[in-house]
């Protein structure tokens, strides 16, 4: 945490040193008084070393008895690799063996962080923060993003709309079915107001997605990637870390199959004109998956489509090179389970 230990260099607070700089004697009458900020912030070092060996050894020692006391299945880091040099590499060989006890020799543990080189992918799931990979990753991943700042600010929800300055469901959802697509698992933050709720924006912005995964959520669970993620124009484009999906509409289809790999689903990540059509699916792509070669003349379903608020297909064919066809009603309208 060496931003702790710097100030502002510019602007009315310039010169003002930043939290890093407190010890125990300045928490004296607060309410965080007894406790010392060095040991959350980590006294002040040179850049790629490790702090003190009691900060090291402290980082150890808790993380541990938190693996002791309470049998987590999953530990994230926050960090790039492992932390903290031995501590970090010792107390993963710990949570990962602890849990192997605990389980009767199954492993069910996950260790999450950033910057994971590619050696260790079979050991530690690497974690892109505001970010997607560009392509199917051949070991499970994590994207993970916030509908504001990964803190609680009232001027997102006092902006106008229904969903202020929140990103909004579609936005969210084309983000999670791009990331399942390509073998990802997808983390979602909501800010909480400084009692722990959730404004009604936030519950809004929820309440698009339920609406969505109440019909959808078949495509998106449990599920494994095809061959491909998918097609479109923004197929394959890189989102650097930080930065939002380019827009995503109609023509972008992202895909996913079930474990068993005997049904593949195509989601359109807007809803078509008339009829949806899957190139990826025709005859003449390449590469060309077995299992559409086999089965092109069976009618595909729209899921939920016996729900209230869905759609069925009005008609599909697959042409034998251009791709499938599928004819749709106008539009279809999802409507939130919670009413107000």
């Amino acid at each position: 945490m060496q931003t702790a230990h710097d100030m502002d260099h510019t602007g009315p607070a310039a010169g003002l040193p930043y939290d890093g700089h407190l010890t125990t004697a300045d928490g004296k009458g607060l309410w965080w008084e007894g406790y010392d900020p060095q040991q959350l912030y980590a006294p002040k070092h040179p850049p790629m070393a490790l702090p003190d060996s009691s900060y090291v050894k402290n980082f150890y020692d808790r993380t541990r008895d938190l693996i002791d006391q309470h049998h987590p299945d999953l530990l994230y880091l926050d960090n790039a690799s492992l932390p903290l040099g031995w501590a970090g590499v010792s107390v993963s060989a710990y949570f990962y063996n602890h849990n192997l006890r605990a389980h009767g020799g199954r492993l069910e543990a996950v260790i999450t962080t950033k910057q994971v080189p590619e050696q260790w992918a079979t050991c530690l799931v690497p974690d892109i923060e505001r970010g997607v990979s560009p392509t199917i990753l051949a070991h499970p991943w994590q994207s993970e993003t916030c509908i504001g700042q990964w803190h609680y600010q009232r001027r997102l929800a006092e902006q106008p709309g229904p969903y202020g300055g929140y990103t909004p469901p579609r936005n969210v959802i084309h983000w999670m079915i791009d990331t399942v697509s390509k073998n990802g698992t997808f983390l979602l933050n909501l800010p909480g107001r400084p009692d722990g709720t959730l404004d009604e924006k936030e519950i809004a912005v929820l309440d698009g997605i339920e609406a969505w995964m109440r019909l959808n959520s078949e495509a998106i669970y449990a599920t494994r990637p095809w061959h491909i993620s998918g097609e479109g124009p923004a197929t394959g484009q890189p989102s650097p870390p930080g930065e939002a999906l380019p827009a995503l509409g109609a023509q972008d289809i992202r895909f996913t199959q079930n474990k068993s790999g005997t049904c593949v689903y195509a989601i359109a990540l807007g809803w078509p004109e008339g009829q949806l059509f899957v190139k990826s699916m025709g005859t003449n792509a390449v590469p060309q998956p077995k299992r559409v070669r086999h089965a092109r003349h069976r009618c595909p379903a729209a899921l939920g489509a016996n729900r209230r608020g869905s759609a069925s297909p009005t008609s599909a064919t697959v042409a034998p090179r251009r791709g499938l066809r599928c004819g749709l009603p106008d539009s279809v309208q999802l409507k939130p389970a919670r009413t107000p």
